[in-house]
């Protein structure tokens, strides 16, 4: 894998939603559509549009932009309920068989969006809050103010990090790019790819294993439906051998804009980023599911994985030296 390290330049709005009152909001992160696509319209403009299947073919993986050093909260840790982030309770991993080393409380998913990560291992929680700039309508050709309406429109503040990562690029080198919406007051970024692995790979196990999805990941499922996570039977049904599974996952709905055909994409279910699996195996199955694993650490899980979908970690560390006791007391940031 390739880290892309992003600086904005300027605010960025990274709209999404349908806009139908005189307010934009703004993601926290950068779509790997949206990165892909600002790249692509600086090929485009640098004359070199031809090349675009060599950066953004079916066999390249992206994945979104995360706040620099960071990942989306795994959906495993727990923290007791009305504690910051850790407290003085810390936080639990609920893949752990060590129940009895669970601190007695009322213990709840972790809200926070963000982890960071320090070599791999859970550091601190991170919330990314995009300010709100207000504004009036102008006139396209005049540049005068259009009626007395008052809009609002979300932003991440300039000077904020964040890194992607992509399998393959045919070069190393640093773009400058427009990014979200409003081009004309925000969105510039400079983009600066480096030859890191960061955290993605595979690391086998010998009778059990960790999977972490990294980005939200579409799977069909066998009777033309989409698949809301992994459990017994979906394990059976991807790998044909039979494992136990603890999971703690979510799913949402997705969609998408088709721009050559300038129609939405299909609605469908994906499993959501920060989905976290222990997956049991027996002796006699422990290499057919290792494979398995090693396959989709490469190409990963589900469809449209050149889109930025499916992205996963096998064994990460921030899951496998987290199962014993609590970790990371009263360590939150906000940006």
């Amino acid at each position: 894998m390739y880290r892309i390290e992003i600086k904005l330049d300027e605010p960025l709005t990274a709209g999404y939603g349908v806009a139908f009152s005189n307010e934009i909001r703004s993601l926290d992160h950068i779509p790997a559509t949206m990165l892909r696509g600002a790249l692509y319209e600086e090929l485009v403009l640098a004359g070199r549009g031809d090349e675009a299947e060599s950066w953004f073919g079916p066999r390249r993986r992206w994945t979104s932009a995360w706040p620099a050093n960071c990942i989306p909260m795994p959906l495993a840790f727990s923290q007791v309920k009305g504690d910051a982030f850790g407290g003085d309770n810390g936080i639990w991993n609920d893949l752990s068989l060590s129940a009895s080393h669970k601190p007695d409380g009322s213990w709840r998913q972790v809200k926070v969006r963000w982890l960071a990560l320090d070599n791999g291992v859970p550091h601190s929680a991170l919330k990314v809050d995009p300010g709100v700039d207000m504004h009036v309508g102008l006139r396209y050709d005049t540049q005068s103010v259009r009626g007395s309406a008052l809009f609002s429109r979300q932003a991440i503040a300039a000077g904020t990090t964040f890194d992607a990562y992509v399998s393959e690029v045919p070069e190393l080198r640093t773009w400058t790019v427009s990014l979200g919406k409003r081009h004309s007051v925000s969105g510039r970024a400079t983009i600066r790819f480096t030859q890191n692995a960061g955290p993605f790979g595979f690391h086998a196990r010998e009778n059990h294993a960790f999977l972490y999805l990294a980005t939200p990941a579409l799977l069909p499922g066998p009777h033309g439906c989409w698949l809301r996570g992994l459990d017994r039977a979906t394990i059976k049904l991807l790998t044909g051998v039979h494992a136990e599974v603890i999971g703690a996952s979510a799913f949402e709905p997705v969609g998408g804009w088709n721009g050559r055909w300038g129609i939405p994409q299909e609605q469908a279910i994906a499993v959501r980023a920060g989905s976290c699996w222990r997956i049991e195996m027996k002796p006699e199955n422990a290499a057919r599911i290792n494979e398995w694993l090693r396959k989709i650490g490469e190409a990963g899980l589900g469809i449209r994985c050149h889109e930025g979908f499916g992205v996963v970690c096998v064994n990460p560390r921030w899951l496998t030296e987290t199962l014993e006791e609590p970790f990371c007391r009263s360590q939150t940031q906000e940006r």
